[in-house]
């Protein structure tokens, strides 16, 4: 599976990892993302995620980058205008998450690439609530021994990852080292992908305590 690959952990606060395999083979993955993060993608990467159980992380599934969402209404309507696009879906309807909800708005295809639209959102006056979402897909489970919890997406070397997994007699197979790489993004391999208008974003939290919002 070539191309670059980033590391994400999933928290535990609303969910287990079978519960967010469920939502996500349903929905897709959509997680937010901060605008320098983004940045450093391109369309197809994959995203590497993973979980804790007990004291350490466990590998259980990765999805490719293949739509932007919650960009601000300025930035979306300036790539529109720019790159050619096509609509592929009119929303209207409520994304319901175990960590929050949204209301999806127009989503449509572009050919500008994650860098192009980065540069939309940062030229904005309001920056949104960006978020990358792709298809789910599993992946075999394996235990991280080196690697604790952090937040975002963290560029992370597959290849040394897969070469470093031990099988065990007893339990999940695990891997030793923390695999973390540096750089900027990699040119993107193919161009285009999707770009979704969210509305009314709301954190879990904030539905459950509005007056703490």
């Amino acid at each position: 599976m070539p191309g670059r690959w980033f590391l994400h952990f999933i928290g535990k606060s609303y969910y287990t990892i079978a519960s967010f395999k469920k939502e996500a083979q349903k929905y897709g993955v959509s997680r937010r993302i901060s605008l320098q993060v983004l940045k450093k993608m391109t369309w197809g990467n994959k995203v590497l995620l993973c979980m804790l159980q007990g004291k350490t992380p466990v590998v259980f599934g990765y999805f490719v980058i293949e739509r932007i969402g919650g960009l601000p209404p300025e930035a979306a309507q300036k790539v529109q205008e720019k790159y050619p696009c096509e609509v592929v879906d009119f929303g209207g309807y409520v994304v319901r998450r175990n960590c929050g909800e949204y209301v999806a708005g127009l989503t449509f295809c572009t050919t500008a690439s994650v860098q192009e639209i980065a540069a939309e959102v940062e030229a904005a006056e309001e920056k949104g609530q960006l978020m990358v979402m792709g298809t789910f897909h599993p992946h075999k489970p394996v235990r991280l021994l080196d690697i604790p919890f952090r937040q975002g997406f963290r560029p992370f070397d597959y290849e040394a990852f897969q070469k470093s997994i031990e099988p065990r007699q007893r339990g999940l197979p695990v891997a030793r080292g923390q695999f973390y790489v540096s750089g900027g993004a990699e040119v993107a391999r193919e161009a285009g992908g999707e770009i979704q208008v969210v509305q009314d974003y709301k954190r879990k939290e904030e539905i459950l305590c509005p007056s703490k919002a």
